[in-house]
C-alpha cells in the first residue's frame, strides 16, 4: 500500500472534521424532537388581542398592512402580462390548447416591508394543475414559470414544490423541484387551495440593504418553511403567476397578511430577522400545525431562547402539546439529552448545550407538572436511509480510528478540530454544504492548515 503524504493526511484531516461536523448535527437533529417539523405545516389561527415582538429591534406597526383581506387584484395592479385574461380579482389561462406557452402576469408594485406578503386561491386548477405562484425581478420573462428562470422563485401547485432560480452556489440558470422547506415534503394544491409566498427582508445590522434576502411559503395559512435568495440580492421582488393548463383559474389578494406565518418564521432558525407582529392582524402565538407544533416548540427545537422570552411573555401556552403528546419543554429536554456537552474527547464544544439549558429553565419556569417527561418513540427510517447514514457515520469512525494510531495524524486532527472554531470557515462550510465541487475546493484551500 503506497503511502500517504502530508498533504493526503492533511486533506484527509479536515475531509474528517467536515464530516464529523455533519454527522454529528445531522444525528442530534434526526435524533429528536425536530424531526417532527420534516412532516408539519402550520393551521391558520384565530385573531387575538394585543402586540407581539419578536427581537429586540421592534418593526414599526406601518411595515405591516392594516388594510381589508379581500381588496381585489384588478387589471390595473399587474404591469405586465402574457396569454391571461382578468375579471376583478381573478387571473384565467387563455391558451387553450395543451402544451401552449406559458401565461404570466406580474404585479406593478414589488413585495416591500410594508407588505410583505401575497396569496393566491385556485379556482380551477385546469387539465394539469400547473400553476406558479411565485416572486421574480421585474425584466422576468412572460413565457416562464416563476422559478425557472432567473431570477425568480415559485411554489408550483401541481407537484407541490418550490423552484428556484439561479440555484445559490451552482452554475445552473434553472432551477428544479424542491420540497418544502420545513418538512422536506411536498405539498401539491387544488381547487380551493390558498398558495402564499413572503418575504424577509435584509434590515438587519449596521448597513442592511433593504433588499429580500429570504422567502417563504404556506399553503391555506400553514407556514412551509423558507429559503435564501441567490447570494446578490435584487432590490425588489414582484408578484409573479404563471400558468400552463388550459382551463386555469386563480383569484389574487395582493394585500393578504403574513401573521401566524411570520411568528412560525421567526421561531425557527432560519427566521433571520427580527418582526413586531400586531396580534389583531391575526398572529396567534399558539398556532399550531398539522402535528401539533407551536412556536414555542418550534423555537425550542431550534434552540432560540431569545424568542422562548418573547412568546411566554406574550401569553403563549407551554401546555400545549404536539400528537406525540409533547409540550416545548419535553422537546428540548429530549434534544439536550440527545447532545453532548463536548465531542471529540473535549477538543468541541457545542455552543448550543448551554443555550438548550437556558430553554429548559425558562420552561420549567411556566409548566405545570415538571416532573413529567415525554419521549416519543424515534421515528422509523426506511432500509435505505438507515444504511445511508450506518454508512456515513461508519466511515467517519473508520478515518478517526485511523487516526488515533498515527500521533502525527493526531495533530492533524487536533488542529482540525481548531479550525473548525474558526469563523470563516464556518461560513464556508456552510456555503459549500450541497456543493461537492464547492467542498473539494473547500478542502484544498484549507489541508495546509491542519
Amino acid at each position: 500500500m503506497a503511502r500517504n503524504t502530508g498533504a493526503q493526511r492533511r486533506s484527509a484531516a479536515v475531509t474528517c472534521t467536515l464530516a464529523v461536523s455533519f454527522i454529528g448535527a445531522a444525528s442530534a437533529f434526526l435524533s429528536t424532537a425536530p424531526l417532527a417539523f420534516r412532516g408539519s405545516s402550520i393551521s391558520s389561527s384565530a385573531a387575538v388581542q394585543g402586540r407581539l415582538r419578536l427581537g429586540q429591534h421592534a418593526v414599526p406597526a406601518h411595515r405591516f398592512n392594516r388594510g381589508t383581506l379581500n381588496l381585489r387584484a384588478a387589471a390595473e395592479d399587474w404591469a405586465r402580462h402574457e396569454r391571461v385574461s382578468f375579471d376583478g380579482d381573478s387571473i384565467s389561462y387563455t391558451e387553450e390548447v395543451e402544451g401552449a406557452m406559458v401565461g404570466v402576469a406580474q404585479a406593478k408594485i414589488p413585495l416591500s416591508s410594508k407588505q410583505p406578503f401575497y396569496e393566491v386561491t385556485v379556482e380551477d386548477g385546469g387539465t394539469q394543475s400547473w400553476i406558479g405562484v411565485g416572486l421574480a425581478v421585474k425584466e422576468y420573462t412572460l413565457d416562464k414559470q416563476p422559478g425557472w428562470e432567473a431570477a425568480s422563485i415559485g411554489y408550483h401547485a401541481d407537484d407541490g414544490m418550490y423552484y428556484r432560480s439561479p440555484i445559490p452556489d451552482e452554475m445552473s440558470k434553472s432551477g428544479r423541484p424542491v420540497p418544502m422547506p420545513l418538512n422536506g415534503a411536498p405539498f401539491p394544491c387544488e381547487k380551493g387551495d390558498k398558495m402564499g409566498i413572503g418575504l424577509e427582508f435584509d434590515d438587519r445590522g449596521q448597513d442592511p440593504s433593504g433588499h429580500p434576502r429570504r422567502v417563504y411559503f404556506t399553503k391555506n395559512g400553514q407556514y412551509l418553511g423558507s429559503c435564501l435568495l441567490e447570494r446578490q440580492f435584487h432590490e425588489a421582488y414582484y408578484p409573479t403567476v404563471g400558468f400552463n393548463s388550459p382551463g386555469a383559474k386563480v383569484t389574487v389578494n395582493l394585500k393578504a397578511s403574513p401573521a401566524s406565518a411570520q411568528v412560525m418564521h421567526a421561531a425557527q432558525a432560519f427566521g433571520t430577522n427580527e418582526y413586531a407582529i400586531d396580534k389583531d392582524q391575526g398572529a396567534d402565538p399558539d398556532v399550531q400545525d398539522l402535528m401539533g407544533l407551536t412556536p414555542l416548540h418550534m423555537a425550542a427545537g431550534y434552540v432560540r431562547p431569545s424568542t422562548i422570552k418573547l412568546l411566554i411573555e406574550n401569553g403563549a401556552d407551554p401546555e400545549l402539546r404536539t400528537k406525540r403528546e409533547e409540550r416545548p419543554m419535553d422537546v428540548i429536554r429530549n434534544l439536550r439529552n440527545a447532545t453532548k456537552e463536548t465531542s471529540m474527547g473535549g477538543l468541541m464544544q457545542d455552543k448550543r448545550y448551554p443555550l438548550m439549558t437556558e430553554i429548559v429553565e425558562l420552561l420549567e419556569a411556566v409548566t405545570e407538572d415538571t416532573e413529567e417527561w415525554v419521549v416519543p418513540a424515534p421515528p422509523q427510517l426506511d432500509k435505505e436511509q438507515e444504511a445511508a447514514m450506518k454508512d456515513v457515520m461508519d466511515k467517519a469512525k473508520d478515518m478517526v480510528e485511523e487516526m488515533k494510531k498515527d500521533p502525527e495524524k493526531m495533530k492533524e486532527l487536533e488542529k482540525a478540530m481548531e479550525l473548525m472554531k474558526d469563523k470563516e470557515f464556518q461560513e464556508k462550510v456552510k456555503q459549500y454544504a450541497n456543493d461537492p465541487a464547492g467542498m473539494s475546493k473547500l478542502i484544498e484551500e484549507y489541508k495546509d492548515k491542519v
